[in-house]
């Protein structure tokens, strides 16, 4: 379940950098009523700063040894989920 919600909220992510999101409180309500993500998160970029980057950076790693693939983090985008934390 962790896993899912992270996955949605790097792809999530990943739309906001490449600017298809403009308002990240509007896209986590969007995604909460969707049912993208569990209101008790409050949204996937909310979920994101409820992390916090240690512990992003953390989950990262783990999920990427376990899932390449879905968790495939590049280069850039450490620095552009910093940016959206610091964004809040």
């Amino acid at each position: 379940k962790e896993d899912e919600l992270l996955a949605v909220a790097l792809a999530a992510q990943k739309a906001w950098s490449e600017g298809g999101i403009d308002d990240v409180a509007l896209a986590d309500v969007a995604a909460v009523i969707g049912g993208l993500h569990p209101a008790y998160t409050g949204g996937p970029f909310n979920y994101l700063r409820q992390l916090g980057l240690a512990a992003l950076s953390d989950r990262l790693a783990a999920a990427s040894a376990e899932y390449r693939q879905r968790f495939a983090v590049p280069e850039f985008q450490p620095a552009l989920l910093e940016r959206l934390l610091k964004r809040a």
